[in-house]
């Protein structure tokens, strides 16, 4: 299956937005159908470059899961720092030693409302039972949640 090249995306947040709105942000592999983040060693890795960025103030996490060639987070995003800085810097602490190979970019879109957020919550858990990886979302274990509210 051949897949387009993406259009650049900007990841600009208007000034009108607030810190405190979500951001749902897809990172995608290079090379699709390649297991580059759904295995313990890369997890690891995953979970500490969010944690890092947490503790530098660049970010709040909310949710976060790794499937074989991609990653979804839930996740507030400082504007002092913006959403291209944070995806730059996350691929780089994420992938930094690693050779993970990313797709350009990354695909992100701001959450609106809580009836959103609960439908992006449960579209990201939900994304390895989809895929026939395991028959309930409770047995994935590359997810991470956090104890707060959209």
């Amino acid at each position: 299956m051949n897949f387009e090249e993406r259009k650049w995306l900007r990841h600009t947040r208007p000034p009108w937005v607030d810190d405190s709105d979500p951001i749902f942000i897809t990172f995608v592999g290079k090379i699709r159908w390649v297991n580059q983040f759904a295995t313990p060693d890369s997890w690891n890795c995953i979970v500490n470059a969010i944690d890092y960025l947490e503790k530098q103030k660049i970010c709040i996490p909310m949710l976060l899961l790794a499937m074989p060639d991609h990653i979804h987070m839930l996740i507030m995003v400082s504007s002092h720092v913006g959403i291209r800085k944070f995806i730059l810097r996350f691929k780089r602490v994420c992938g930094y030693g690693r050779g993970i190979q990313w797709q350009r970019g990354a695909f992100d879109h701001r959450i609106r409302s809580k009836d959103s957020y609960a439908e992006k919550w449960e579209y990201i858990l939900l994304n390895p039972v989809r895929a026939g990886l395991v028959t309930h979302p409770d047995l994935w274990p590359y997810v991470k949640k956090w104890k707060r509210d959209g």
